[in-house]
């Protein structure tokens, strides 16, 4: 028995090999359709989606509860069964005029619903069970709905019809979400895996620590401008948390924070990552594909809501190790400056180029996403110990291609969801439903929304997150004529915070597992240092100079009085400013900054600076005065 589980497992070891090694070619065919073009819609966007679906059943998640060679039988033969259930649709991509004249066959059909079978499955494996249930309940609902609404209408061709559509029409599986996947996302993650297989980790970890490791609280504000940059790059909290927790937690807690504390300000810095430009975890690209406008577009106007998130933490973080104080680690502990900031100088090479090709030059994504590869390609070359050999160039693909597995399973099944919706019209309904319960108010509207898209996001990532919700929640607020960039990146925001929210907060988990803390206690905490998060999008909706348009003068003054706001905030939700803050003077003091930050008149915003300043200064004034008298004061 032992010989044959030995043999099972070296079985799958070799065919795990093989499974990366397609990963890696399928890497580079991708960087060949960048810079020469894409091919056809279901070649292009299939052959992607197929090789991620047999690398979840091989490498990522194979079954677990069958023995090692039952279980590489069954996964294997799944492989096969998803390489048959795509050929259908391949053959529909190379014979679409006829196919079209003809109609569906029963082999594209019973191909269609075995792929929509498999899909589930590796779903089900990548993704988790709340987005299987959508899944599955779109399906149901678009079969037997009209049986529950008059509303929904009733699906004349049964489930030959459903399969067609979501197959083979190209708003499902092969729709706009897979497309944006496989052409732009997929050159931009294959760029992150690179970045961080030729010294990427010098930009990421070493230069956060050098820059801010002196400074009080240095270790925690290194972990969130290290977390943000890679949170960017992820397109998952969860993940980020996994791969950058297990060292900027420990580093907080040896510094003084309790574990509580550092497993809420990695999460809370993770999440940002998703909100954060010029990636936002790949969501940017998508957005700007639904919406019809340009990537650039999308990234400005994204910009100051993250920088204020941003600084809300870092502010917290400095507050914190001042109130209960804690110093910096002594330059001695820490990677020479010099050296680090010299050795990071090329690594910017790569992420400037990217910069520069998607907002001056304003070329196509991918092949911004191109020129960042070659860029880095260069900048590696600077130390020896960074170069960007065979052996990193094939360890970045398959790193790139592995990330890659979640986000085209997400969009492609993402796709069943929404292919469901367009079918049944349920988010027509849904969006009418939220107006209706709002009562024609666009507060109690905005509020109905934020509550929907926290819980409709719970233990989703960002990508299928914010598909489902800009299908579902956004269309109500667009109707009640907030602009379409507004809605999208309210709903990205709460989508994103169900990450770090109890009860399900996925981020929230794997920090306070590596913390070793109390999970409700370390979530709750989170979303109190996070706060902002859940504040300026509601501002954002009333008031559009926070996505930096409108007249310039009133961007400026809506940027300082936001600023302001942040700090006001920062201090009430730690309550220290230059010395204690008593409970009454915090709840002052939070009042004065989400004024500030509001859509409200200069008379209230310099009325609440002046009683901010007022309450900081307060008992330094008082002993100025009282030492003036003769007296003292305690």
């Amino acid at each position: 028995m032992i010989l044959k589980n030995e043999k099972g497992i070296s079985v799958r070891i070799w065919s795990n090999r093989i499974v990366l090694f397609l990963l890696m070619l399928s890497g580079l065919f991708y960087l060949y359709t960048a810079a020469m073009g894409q091919w056809g819609v279901t070649r292009q966007r299939g052959i992607l989606l197929t090789l991620c679906i047999i690398a979840v059943f091989m490498v990522t998640n194979p079954t677990q509860k069958l023995s090692s060679r039952f279980s590489f039988l069954w996964d294997f033969f799944l492989s096969l069964l998803t390489v048959a259930a795509y050929i259908p649709a391949l053959l529909y991509d190379l014979t679409g005029e006829s196919r079209a004249i003809l109609g569906p066959s029963n082999y594209e059909i019973i191909g269609g619903g075995v792929f929509i079978l498999i899909l589930i499955e590796a779903s089900r494996r990548s993704i988790g069970l709340p987005f299987i249930f959508l899944c599955i309940g779109g399906l149901i609902f678009c079969k037997w709905g009209n049986l529950i609404s008059k509303i929904i209408p009733p699906q004349g061709g049964g489930w030959a019809s459903i399969i067609d559509y979501i197959n083979y029409s190209g708003y499902g599986i092969y729709g706009s979400p897979l497309y944006v996947a496989a052409t732009i996302v997929v050159v931009l993650v294959i760029f992150g895996g690179l970045l961080k297989n030729a010294g990427g980790n010098t930009l990421f970890n070493d230069l956060p620590n050098t820059l801010f490791g002196t400074s009080r609280g240095g270790p925690a504000k290194a972990a969130v401008v290290g977390s943000s940059i890679m949170g960017m790059l992820t397109g998952s909290p969860a993940a980020n948390v996994a791969t950058v927790g297990v060292f900027t937690i420990p580093m907080m807690k040896n510094a003084g924070y309790s574990p509580k504390f550092a497993a809420a300000i990695e999460t809370a810095a993770s999440v940002g990552g998703q909100i954060m430009p010029p990636i936002m975890g790949a969501v940017a690209f998508i957005m700007a594909d639904i919406l019809q406008i340009s990537y650039w577009q999308v990234a400005v106007a994204a910009f100051l809501p993250a920088c204020l998130y941003y600084l809300c933490l870092f502010l917290q973080v400095d507050i914190h190790a001042t109130k209960i104080g804690l110093r910096g680690v002594p330059r001695s502990q820490l990677p020479p400056l010099k050296k680090t900031v010299i050795r990071s100088l090329p690594m910017t090479i790569p992420i400037g180029a990217l910069i520069f090709f998607l907002g001056v030059a304003r070329v196509t994504p991918q092949k911004a996403g191109l020129m960042a590869i070659i860029g880095l390609g260069i900048a590696s070359w600077f130390y020896k110990e960074s170069r960007l050999t065979f052996k990193r160039f094939y360890l970045g693909l398959v790193d790139g291609m592995k990330t890659m597995i979640q986000i085209a399973i997400a969009c492609a099944a993402a796709g069943i969801v929404l292919a469901s919706i367009d079918l049944t019209g349920v988010g027509v309904t849904i969006s009418s439903t939220l107006i209706d319960l709002s009562g024609g108010s666009l507060i109690l509207l905005t509020v109905l929304v934020a509550v929907s898209s926290i819980i409709l996001g719970t233990g989703l990532s960002t990508t299928p997150c914010y598909l489902l919700l800009a299908f579902v929640c956004a269309p109500a607020l667009i109707k009640m004529g907030v602009p379409p960039m507004s809605a999208h990146l309210f709903i990205l925001y709460y989508g994103c915070l169900s990450q770090l929210s109890p009860p399900e907060g996925l981020a929230g988990y794997t920090a306070a597992g590596i913390a070793g803390t109390n999970v409700f206690a370390a979530m709750l905490l989170s979303c109190r240092i996070a706060i902002i998060g859940f504040i300026v999008p509601f501002f954002f909706i009333f008031n559009n100079n926070l996505l930096l348009q409108g007249p310039l003068m009133n961007i400026i003054i809506s940027t300082f009085f936001a600023v302001v706001g942040v700090m006001a905030l920062s201090v009430a939700l730690e309550g220290y400013g230059l010395g204690r803050v008593g409970v009454t003077e915090r709840i002052f003091i939070g009042i004065c900054g989400i004024a500030l930050i509001a859509p409200t008149s200069l008379t209230v915003n310099l009325t609440c600076l002046f009683v901010f300043i007022l309450i900081v200064y307060w008992r330094k004034l008082l002993r100025f005065v009282k030492r003036k008298e003769g007296g003292v004061y305690e």
